[in-house]
């Protein structure tokens, strides 16, 4: 199998340049090659996509020498032979002194494939050096970058105790520059407590003895008189398996002791409050009581101690326990309800919002239990007064319907008409029941803009002229007036404003379109004029239940909503 070799050769004689093209392909390699024989060519074709430049020594207008000059300045690295007649030793020495890899003479070219093939070696081993080092350089500056930048102290003490390197944590806690604590014992930088100089003596002694201990903590002064504590690390340094040094890591702790400190306070004040609270506070660890207050303890019969121990799920009506466990068990802190059970068994409502804190050096969940009985009470009175309230304004709307058709005799019952089937076909879509409720409404007063139109347009028994149409076309804007300004009835808008618009655009009082077009309008739009239509006028009589389903399939897709008609007609 040959080898791929991609060759610049350097030569002005067409037949040497053969030559060595078949000594390649004896020794194995397949060369794609480029020959040039001046410097501008050279020059031109000179690059790093080339594993190999093979140069004759001596050209016309350019030799081995200049070549290899221009490789240097270039900054390539190509393995460069020499294949050269006979030259001096002081002719090598400078091609070798240029950077040639080897050399070879033309009566020798047998040996042109061993010298490419440890050319090609010496590359390899070139760059595998060159990548080994740039990866130490680079490792060393990530350490040097890490141990600059650490937020904690590191310091580097020789067995003799004094200090060989330090990072600039460590500065700025000592209150020193780097150079005046280099050379200096640890001892004698003059920020440990006196007291405890013997202890740290003695656990740097045990670290090089091979012994092992738990982080320390030791008490510094600053020179500006500030006060800190430390928590120290001891490791060893070895290099070649002989310790040549301490590695002491320092952090700052200082806010941490006073964080528990501050703790400790916070428990006992807790504790106080928790004892005067009105509501119920325990605090539980994995669904167990760790502590009660008396008001929880007093709202379910039991004395604090009896709870202690004793499972938060044992105190948990039946029903609610799944809910209460899964809370537990997911740490959610957002609020919910839930009912307790008391020891004689009667249960009662309780609002319930818990959340993880700290509690004697652990994670603990701290639930807050308010007692809403009577809340509930008051809830459900509201709710039966709003029921009530909404009676009293359905029954009202009624009225405001019924009056607008006994005041247009041939529309009588129209409005409980129209508002039936409308229903009937937007529960057949799916429609959610509290969209319902304002749908309902809004086919009740389809026409309370009406309200707006004169007796002699509105009850004219004969056909309405322009004019008459114009202001007739405007009892959806006198609905959108009137009904916008009752928040009420804002959400029924859309059948009362929008129940004349039609689906090619073309209707009124917007020219809205498509989907464009309130469902619940497209709806009713259907439905009104079956019942329209199937109703006596004044001004025409009823049309059959035939005629009615054919108009209302011809306006499929032109009046009406596709969709809508095929559910109706299937509905009727």
């Amino acid at each position: 199998m040959t080898v791929p070799l991609r060759v610049l050769i350097l030569e002005d004689c067409e037949a040497d340049a053969e030559l060595v093209l078949f000594e390649l392909r004896q020794a194995g390699y397949d060369p794609e090659w480029s020959r040039v024989d001046n410097r501008e060519d050279y020059l031109d074709r000179l690059s790093s996509s080339f594993d190999i430049i093979l140069a004759d020594f001596s050209l016309p207008q350019f030799d081995a020498l200049q070549a290899l000059r221009l490789l240097k300045e270039r900054g390539l690295d190509v393995p460069f032979i020499v294949v050269t007649g006979a030259v001096g030793e002081e002719v090598v020495a400078e091609c070798m002194r240029l950077g040639a890899t080897d050399y070879l003479l033309k009566d020798r070219m047998g040996r042109l494939g061993s010298a490419v093939e440890r050319a090609l070696q010496e590359k390899l081993l070139n760059v595998e050096k060159q990548r080994a080092v740039a990866a130490l350089r680079d490792n060393e500056e990530k350490y040097r970058s890490l141990f600059e930048s650490s937020p904690e102290s590191i310091t580097l003490v020789g067995l003799d105790g004094k200090i060989l390197d330090c990072n600039n944590a460590t500065t700025n806690i000592a209150g020193q520059p780097k150079h005046k604590l280099i050379g200096k014992s640890f001892l004698d930088i003059g920020i440990l407590e006196e007291q405890d100089v013997p202890s740290i003596m003695e656990r740097f002694a045990q670290i090089i003895s091979g012994s092992t201990f738990d982080p320390f903590q030791v008490q510094i002064h600053r020179s500006s008189g500030e006060v800190l504590w430390l928590e120290i690390h001891l490791a060893l340094l070895k290099k070649d398996e002989e310790t040549h040094a301490i590695q002491v890591i320092a952090r700052d702790i200082t806010e941490n002791r006073i964080a528990a400190e501050a703790l400790q306070d916070s428990e006992k004040r807790f504790r106080r409050l928790a004892e005067a609270a009105f509501e119920g506070i325990v605090i539980s660890d994995q669904g167990l009581f760790l502590d009660v207050n008396n008001q929880i303890a007093s709202f379910l019969g039991y004395e604090p101690s009896e709870m202690i121990g004793m499972y938060v799920l044992d105190f948990v009506a039946k029903e609610w326990r799944d809910l209460v466990r899964e809370q537990i068990q997911t740490e959610s802190e957002d609020l919910y309800e839930c009912f307790l059970q008391r020891r004689d068994g009667s249960t009662f409502p309780v609002e319930v919002r818990a959340k993880s804190l700290p509690y004697k050096g652990k994670n603990v969940r701290v639930t807050a239990l308010r007692d809403v009985t009577e809340s509930k009470k008051a809830e459900q009175e509201i709710q039966a007064l709003n029921s009530e309230l909404l009676v009293a304004y359905d029954e009202t709307l009624a009225g405001w319907a019924r009056a607008l058709d006994l005041r247009d005799k041939s529309t009588e019952d129209h409005s409980l008409r129209v508002m039936d089937l409308t229903m009937e076909l937007a529960h057949a879509l799916g429609i959610a029941e509290y969209d319902l409720i304002h749908i309902r409404r809004g086919a009740l007063l389809h026409d309370i803009g009406k309200m707006g139109i004169p007796d002699s347009i509105l009850l004219k028994p004969g056909p309405l002229n322009e004019e008459e149409w114009r202001i007739m076309r405007m009892h959806p804007e006198f609905a959108f007036d009137l009904l916008s300004k009752i928040p009420f009835l804002k959400p029924a808008l859309d059948i009362p404003y929008c129940h004349h618009e039609k689906w090619d655009g073309s209707g009124y009082p917007r020219g809205l379109a498509g989907n464009r077009i309130p469902l619940a309008a497209r709806i009713f739009s259907v439905v009104d004029v079956w019942d329209a239509l199937g109703s006596d006028r004044p001004y025409r009589g009823k049309w059959a239940k035939r005629k009615i389903i054919d108009y209302i399939r011809e306006e499929s897709g032109t009046r009406f909503d596709p969709e809508i008609v095929d559910l109706f007609l299937k509905k009727i």
